[in-house]
Protein backbone atom coordinates (compact mmCIF):
# COMPACT_ATOMS: atom_id res chain seq x y z
CA UNK A 1 0.00 0.00 0.00
CA UNK A 2 1.02 3.42 -1.12
CA UNK A 3 1.87 5.76 1.90
CA UNK A 4 -0.99 8.16 2.80
CA UNK A 5 -3.09 5.88 1.14
CA UNK A 6 -5.26 4.28 4.05
CA UNK A 7 -8.72 5.67 4.37
CA UNK A 8 -11.11 5.69 7.16
CA UNK A 9 -14.72 4.48 8.06
CA UNK A 10 -17.11 7.17 7.35
CA UNK A 11 -18.92 8.75 9.90
CA UNK A 12 -21.63 11.74 10.67
CA UNK A 13 -22.06 13.18 13.51
CA UNK A 14 -25.92 15.70 14.82
CA UNK A 15 -25.62 19.11 15.93
CA UNK A 16 -28.13 21.15 17.14
CA UNK A 17 -28.29 25.08 17.33
CA UNK A 18 -30.73 27.22 18.71
CA UNK A 19 -31.24 31.19 18.49
CA UNK A 20 -33.86 33.53 20.48
CA UNK A 21 -34.25 36.98 20.07
CA UNK A 22 -34.77 39.65 22.39
CA UNK A 23 -35.87 43.00 22.09
CA UNK A 24 -33.86 44.34 25.58
CA UNK A 25 -34.42 47.66 24.29
CA UNK A 26 -30.74 48.19 23.97
CA UNK A 27 -28.94 49.02 20.69
CA UNK A 28 -30.86 47.17 17.99
CA UNK A 29 -31.20 43.85 20.03
CA UNK A 30 -30.39 40.97 21.70
CA UNK A 31 -29.26 37.40 20.51
CA UNK A 32 -28.76 34.16 22.69
CA UNK A 33 -27.64 31.41 21.14
CA UNK A 34 -27.30 27.41 21.89
CA UNK A 35 -25.15 24.81 20.35
CA UNK A 36 -24.30 21.36 21.14
CA UNK A 37 -21.97 19.86 18.43
CA UNK A 38 -21.92 15.82 18.51
CA UNK A 39 -25.05 15.28 20.14
CA UNK A 40 -24.53 11.22 20.60
CA UNK A 41 -21.14 11.75 21.93
CA UNK A 42 -19.57 9.59 19.20
CA UNK A 43 -16.33 8.76 19.01
CA UNK A 44 -14.77 9.08 15.16
CA UNK A 45 -11.22 8.82 14.28
CA UNK A 46 -10.09 11.76 11.82
CA UNK A 47 -6.77 10.91 11.25
CA UNK A 48 -5.18 7.03 11.28
CA UNK A 49 -1.31 7.97 12.44
CA UNK A 50 -0.10 6.02 9.08
CA UNK A 51 1.50 8.04 6.51
CA UNK A 52 4.26 9.97 6.11
CA UNK A 53 4.98 12.38 8.46
CA UNK A 54 2.22 11.35 10.57
CA UNK A 55 2.56 10.33 14.16
CA UNK A 56 -0.63 10.12 16.16
CA UNK A 57 -4.26 9.26 15.48
CA UNK A 58 -6.45 12.23 15.66
CA UNK A 59 -10.08 12.08 16.90
CA UNK A 60 -12.80 14.94 16.76
CA UNK A 61 -14.96 16.60 18.64
CA UNK A 62 -16.21 14.82 21.27
CA UNK A 63 -20.06 16.49 22.83
CA UNK A 64 -19.50 20.00 23.11
CA UNK A 65 -21.74 22.54 24.53
CA UNK A 66 -21.07 26.31 23.47
CA UNK A 67 -23.34 29.42 24.09
CA UNK A 68 -23.54 32.85 23.22
CA UNK A 69 -24.57 36.71 23.53
CA UNK A 70 -24.50 39.00 20.93
CA UNK A 71 -25.56 42.76 21.72
CA UNK A 72 -26.07 44.47 18.21
CA UNK A 73 -25.40 48.17 18.93
CA UNK A 74 -26.20 49.62 15.49
CA UNK A 75 -26.79 48.06 12.55
CA UNK A 76 -22.78 47.48 11.27
CA UNK A 77 -21.36 46.66 14.89
CA UNK A 78 -22.05 43.85 16.85
CA UNK A 79 -20.75 42.61 20.60
CA UNK A 80 -20.38 39.20 20.96
CA UNK A 81 -19.36 37.01 23.95
CA UNK A 82 -18.89 33.27 23.54
CA UNK A 83 -18.62 30.58 26.16
CA UNK A 84 -17.72 26.79 25.45
CA UNK A 85 -18.22 24.33 28.29
CA UNK A 86 -16.65 20.63 28.30
CA UNK A 87 -19.46 18.50 30.20
CA UNK A 88 -17.58 16.73 32.98
CA UNK A 89 -16.66 13.44 33.04
CA UNK A 90 -13.82 14.22 30.03
CA UNK A 91 -10.43 13.82 30.47
CA UNK A 92 -10.26 17.41 30.67
CA UNK A 93 -12.62 20.50 31.69
CA UNK A 94 -13.02 23.22 29.49
CA UNK A 95 -14.44 27.34 30.24
CA UNK A 96 -13.49 29.47 27.44
CA UNK A 97 -14.93 33.20 27.43
CA UNK A 98 -14.27 34.52 24.11
CA UNK A 99 -15.45 38.48 23.69
CA UNK A 100 -14.66 40.41 20.34
CA UNK A 101 -16.44 42.57 17.69
CA UNK A 102 -17.88 41.79 14.15
CA UNK A 103 -18.31 44.09 11.73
Amino acid sequence: MAPNGVSLPTYGVVNLSAVQKLDTGVGNGTELRLDVLNVGDTIHEIRSGTGVGVGARQFGLRRTILAGVTQRFSARFASAAKIAFRPPGRRRNMLAIQFGQRG
